[in-house]
């Protein structure tokens, strides 16, 4: 019978070895000839950009043209930092939306939203030092705050409540103690108190409750201890006349 040899370890490395050696001057062939900070035949950004501080060999933003509008993601840099961007700005393709995302320094998120023509848009979040636990979420309209509002401490409790109304109080603002116990509550028109006003103790007791006009107190406002009225006073008050001195005669 023939003497059939079967190829030899060394053989099979060998040819792996080959391949990938090729596979890598592909790639590496491949990047050299990818050119930055092109534009295409109108002049228009297009492909791999990136630009630096100037003077400097730092990277100050990098992305993805096509055709003189921006895709993808793009990274910004701040001087001193090479690695890690203090922002991202990633673009939606189907709308002006723009999702973009803070950084600190330690690559933990600081806060994140929408933005459409460099103006906050929707849902806002922030967050507390080290990027993982909520600290707030906002809500906005053309740059101005819309909506609801809450603020959140570390452990997670909701501390604080309001809305918005372009940009302005309108509407109950709330803050809590634990298991949104209220502590105080307040009532806005157009960013001044304008309706039902209560205080509480710590032990939930309240202290008091009254209306506001016009960031005045207004009408019936009552005083309590120990969950009795103690207290009544009617606003606004009554003004003190002025007292006219009288001219002293010689």
């Amino acid at each position: 019978m023939p003497n059939i040899q079967k190829p030899s370890f060394m053989k099979t490395q060998r040819f792996f070895l080959l391949l990938l050696c090729i596979s890598m001057f592909g790639i590496k062939n491949y990047a050299q000839t990818e050119k930055l900070n092109q534009t295409d035949a109108n002049g228009k950004r297009h492909g791999k950009w990136m630009k630096k501080f100037e003077g400097t060999n730092q990277k100050r933003y990098e992305g993805t043209f096509e055709h003189g509008k921006e895709v993808g993601v793009f990274k910004f840099y701040k001087e001193g930092n090479y690695n890690q961007p203090v922002a991202t700005k990633e673009y939606n393709t189907k709308n002006d939306s723009i999702l973009v995302t803070y950084y600190t320094n330690n690559e933990a998120i600081v806060s994140q939203g929408n933005m459409v023509n460099k103006k906050r848009e929707g849902t806002w979040r922030y967050y507390h030092k080290g990027g993982e636990k909520l600290m707030m979420i906002e809500n906005y309209k053309n740059d101005k705050l819309h909506g609801n509002k809450k603020t959140f401490l570390p452990d997670g409790m909701l501390a604080q409540e309001e809305n918005y109304k372009n940009g302005k109080l309108d509407g109950t603002e709330i803050v809590y103690l634990k298991d949104k116990q209220i502590l105080q509550y307040y009532t806005y028109k157009n960013g001044k108190l304008n309706g039902l006003t209560k205080i509480y103790d710590k032990s939930g007791n309240i202290l008091s409750e009254g209306n506001y006009k016009e960031d005045e107190k207004d009408g019936i406002w009552k005083f309590y201890d120990d969950g009795k009225v103690v207290q009544t006073i009617k606003y606004p008050l009554p003004k003190t006349p002025l007292k006219v001195k009288k001219k002293q005669t010689d």
